[in-house]
């Protein structure tokens, strides 16, 4: 005999229809913004009308915060700290970048349809963009970025491509040729391209002409539109030789 449903039950499913119309309302409307004439996008509205679709399929098991005696916690900067960059943790945190990590994790956790890939590329490009310009006012340490490149999870690694963007200093070849060849997501070896792409004639000729190659076969880089364009950008930069000064190769024989 079929259970029959509470008040309150009613009551839930209620409020978690409403919440998933609210959520695809406010998706509707940052997207029209996002794919129409004005290029100024809601990043907010993307965020919190993605999570709004997705918590009524997830509110029974939602963990990604906890409370303690300090107040509200978040998982990423815990996980950046666990990996062994506290200082990257601290500096994530105060800029409020954690807070949209997490709420991208979230996302990108639970919202895996396919319509919804160009929301979620969006998203994390514009976190990107802002790892890339917190790197420019706030000094990163580079063994702790590699570690979490090394270690961290899709998005993490994709945190650390940004970082690099913002900050040469950062810049790791082990780091740009895993990127471009182990890559976890089509959207870490597209910022890995990119990041090639800027930084290329600071690379050692040699490794140049490896990465080259390595793009050039690629089947997923030439496979996808935007990945292949920035490839072949790549492979038309002509780097000048660099410049020695005037009378170092006598002093060096001296």
């Amino acid at each position: 005999m079929m259970k029959p449903v509470t008040v309150t039950g009613w009551v839930n499913v209620f409020v978690r229809i409403l919440t998933s119309v609210a959520g695809l309302v406010l998706l509707a409307a940052s997207a029209v913004q996002l794919f129409g004439s004005d290029p100024r996008v809601n990043f907010s509205g993307l965020v919190v009308g993605a999570i709004l679709v997705a918590l009524p399929l997830v509110v029974d098991r939602l963990e990604h915060f906890s409370f303690d005696g300090t107040g509200l916690e978040f998982r990423f900067t815990k996980q950046v700290a666990e990996l062994g960059a506290p200082k990257s943790a601290g500096i994530l945190e105060e800029s409020g970048l954690a807070r949209d990590l997490e709420a991208y994790s979230f996302v990108y956790t639970e919202l895996t349809d396919p319509a919804q890939e160009d929301i979620r590329k969006d998203l994390l490009d514009r976190i990107v963009g802002k790892a890339s310009a917190l790197s420019v006012s706030r000094k990163f340490d580079p063994v702790e970025v590699h570690a979490l490149f090394a270690a961290g999870s899709p998005v993490m690694r994709v945190l650390v491509l940004g970082l690099m963007e913002g900050d040469p200093a950062l810049l790791d070849v082990d780091v740009l040729r895993s990127g471009l060849t182990q890559s976890r997501t089509g959207n870490e070896q597209f910022h890995a391209l990119k990041l090639a792409y800027r930084n290329w004639c600071r690379l050692p000729e040699g490794v140049r002409t490896e990465l080259r190659g390595l793009v050039a076969t690629d089947a997923y880089i030439q496979g996808d539109a935007d990945r292949r364009q920035i490839a072949d950008d790549i492979d038309k930069l002509q780097c000048r030789p660099a410049l020695v000064p005037s009378g170092a190769g006598e002093k060096a024989t001296r």
